[in-house]
């Protein structure tokens, strides 16, 4: 498992649970090398990322740990049954991959809202597969791999 493959998961969650505004920032969550935050109405309702290495060896873990954390009593109380209907696309949806190296105060929530702001038609969704620092880089840097889907439903 990845981190984006959890991302998915709680997106799915939200999906399912008919909670679409839910906003996306990097966490701030100390047990996490890595994250997200979603807040919903000014709510932090779930954080997930990857957990810091020092703390998954001192469980004795030898594999990396991805964990989120939900607020369900919240997000129960804002679901909504009422189905959404759409009809299905008729042109497919592109994914297009950027790896970007910024400087390390930039973040994943920074990066998404540049993005959407300038694309709000066409970009349908933005994952972070990878985060990597390291020497590599050089002193204040930090990289992203990140996804975008794009669909135009009037054209290819």
């Amino acid at each position: 498992m990845q981190f984006h493959d959890l991302k998915e998961a709680v997106a799915q969650v939200c999906y399912r649970m008919n909670v679409r505004n839910a906003e996306a920032a990097e966490t701030t969550q100390e047990i996490f090398s890595y994250g997200a935050s979603y807040r919903l109405n000014n709510r932090e309702v779930a954080h997930l990322g990857l957990v810091r290495p020092d703390i998954t060896k001192m469980l004795e873990l030898k594999a990396p740990v991805f964990y989120a954390d939900l607020d369900w009593d919240y997000l129960v109380k804002q679901y909504s049954a009422k189905a959404e209907y759409r009809e299905v696309p008729k042109f497919p949806e592109v994914r297009r991959d950027l790896s970007l190296v910024l400087d390390r105060p930039f973040s994943f929530g920074q990066i998404e809202l540049l993005a959407r702001k300038q694309e709000r038609r066409l970009l349908k969704e933005i994952n972070i597969f990878d985060v990597y620092e390291g020497e590599n880089l050089g002193t204040g840097k930090k990289s992203y791999s990140v996804s975008f889907i794009l669909q135009d439903e009037n054209q290819t």
